[in-house]
């Protein structure tokens, strides 16, 4: 949300900072949500099916 008011901001002319200043910004936003989805996520389902991932046996539930 703050790209999209500092982007609309770069419209009016009258800010203290440039383009090259919104797009590192927005390089930051996007690394930090590319991090915290893909990374985050990932470990935490990792550690959530450790238990399942490191049983020995494969079938249960199979119907025996």
């Amino acid at each position: 949300m703050d790209s999209l008011i500092a982007f609309a901001g770069l419209h009016t002319g009258n800010t203290s900072y440039g383009y090259a200043d919104w797009l590192g910004g927005l390089a930051w936003a996007v690394l930090g949500n590319v991090v915290g989805g893909l990374l985050l996520t990932t470990a935490l389902r990792l550690v959530r099916s450790a238990p399942v991932l490191s049983d020995d046996n494969p079938a249960v539930g199979a119907g025996s």
